[in-house]
């Protein structure tokens, strides 16, 4: 017959089992989701170790086209200095003839005439594209200084990755849907992009103010117009605005000029977005101008709250310009 001290130790050696049991789950537990956050936390590093090897390529390649660009303009100038003492020579040789003096040439005066009206169309036609070539130098050293400012950006991302945390033992409930609606409106040289950020909350808890990052393409075309002002032109009643306005943010720096190629975009009022409801940054509208542009892509990124959770849209704008190049052409 079991003792009464004998049940005791049995109920103790249960206990004991039962305790270590669960202690052993939750080590499980927190074993999957470290390894969950882990490959999250690996692939978010692929991801921004191709966007960084990606943006590299993008500057490399602007860098031998700047190069190229530098050596026709440099070819440019000197064929306009053989032009500019051609057509001094012509001049010259007229003003001899004026002067009853006998030319060593056999040419008359209306040839000599003829000569100099040719070279100044060609030394107008060659300064025109000086200019042009002055502008596109100008354009593509703004994007470079872009690119330089995405890869330093890229790269510290890179470095600063963020380590998982072991003691994490609760799985993320947040999540979020982002994608963009929008319609290319084209006008001649130039076009406007038309059309709205949608996005719905899929997780499980509130997410707080969103923030959009517009990301161009290249970065000098950066530009956003519509249903959106700047922090400066916020009316200062709050009886004058009837719904939440979105509101442009300053560069960090205060500088107008846009060294990021990026827009953000917030409410001007704190705005909760409950789970399964959904809200959207409406109307907004991009200007480009096609000068100098084969292509244009522009990412989307939302954050909520204080950085606590970021979801990519699930498109991006594109918009393919090359169709000038091959009209210019033909015309």
């Amino acid at each position: 017959m079991t003792s009464q001290k004998d049940m005791l130790t049995i109920a103790s050696l249960e206990d004991r089992q039962k305790f270590y049991r669960n202690k052993a789950l939750k080590l499980e537990q927190s074993m999957i989701f470290a390894k969950e956050e882990v490959a999250q936390l690996k692939k978010e590093l692929d991801e921004k170790t191709a966007k960084t090897k990606a943006v590299d390529k993008s500057y490399e390649k602007l860098k031998h086209q700047l190069s190229s660009l530098n050596k026709d303009y440099e070819t440019l100038k000197q064929h306009e200095q053989e032009i500019q003492e051609k057509l001094d020579s012509a001049e010259a040789t007229i003003e001899m003839m004026k002067q009853n003096q006998r030319s060593k040439s056999d040419l008359s005066s209306d040839e000599y005439h003829r000569r100099v009206q040719g070279y100044e169309r060609l030394l107008g036609e060659v300064q025109t594209e000086i200019n042009d070539k002055n502008r596109r130098i100008e354009v593509y050293e703004k994007r470079l200084a872009i690119l330089e400012h995405r890869l330093k950006n890229e790269r510290k991302r890179t470095e600063t990755a963020p380590v998982p945390n072991a003691d994490s033992h609760h799985p993320v409930k947040y999540g979020a849907v982002s994608y963009i609606n929008y319609v290319w409106i084209l006008s001649g040289r130039k076009s406007l992009i038309q059309g709205d950020v949608l996005i719905e909350n899929t997780g499980s808890l509130p997410l707080d103010t969103p923030t959009i990052c517009f990301r161009f393409h290249p970065g000098d075309i950066a530009a956003l117009k519509g249903h959106v002002v700047h922090e400066e032109d916020l009316p200062l009643a709050e009886g004058e605005q009837e719904e939440n306005i979105w509101v442009i943010l300053d560069t960090e720096d205060g500088n107008e000029t846009n060294e990021s190629g990026e827009i953000w975009v917030r409410p001007s009022d704190s705005l909760v977005i409950s789970p399964r409801q959904s809200t959207a940054f409406t109307n907004f509208q991009i200007p480009i101008d096609h000068s100098y542009l084969d292509s244009v892509r522009i990412e989307c990124f939302v954050f909520f709250g204080d950085n606590v959770y970021k979801v990519r849209c699930g498109n991006e704008i594109v918009v393919n310009t090359s169709f000038h190049e091959q009209k210019s052409d033909t015309d």
